[in-house]
């Protein structure tokens, strides 16, 4: 539909499964992916599998709820980079205590991890 080739693309949550697979898709197309997970371990991971396709990859551990270490990150790959192209926001989960199973009841959700899922899923991509 449009060409990505030689565009950088960062995905937060790259290491995941959702974006890993995003990765791994536009790895294939040309793109130039920058994957952002909470962990070296994850990273590492998902580079290993990346290099089996070649073209150009990198990661940053970076928390989607850290400001200054998002800003960090932003920095390091526009001054390897040059710029961002586009950024898919895949960083996201949840937490049993913020979901209802069926056999309980509205009444029986925890605020707590509620509040911290929706930090998570909803500050995370605005941040």
């Amino acid at each position: 539909m449009f060409d990505i080739k030689d565009k950088v693309i960062v995905i937060t949550g790259g290491a995941g499964v959702l974006g890993g697979s995003l990765a791994t898709y536009l790895l294939k197309q040309g793109a130039k992916i920058i994957v952002l997970s909470r962990t070296i371990e994850s990273i590492n991971a998902k580079i290993e599998t990346l290099k089996g396709i070649g073209g150009e990859y990198d990661g940053y551990v970076c928390d989607v709820l850290n400001k200054s270490m998002l800003q960090e990150v932003k920095n390091k790959i526009l001054n390897k980079y040059g710029s961002i192209d586009a950024l898919i926001n895949a960083a996201g989960g949840n937490m049993p205590g913020a979901t209802i199973a069926p056999e309980n009841s509205f009444f029986d959700l925890k605020m707590d991890d509620f509040r911290k899922v929706s930090q998570l899923n909803l500050e995370g991509t605005v941040l």
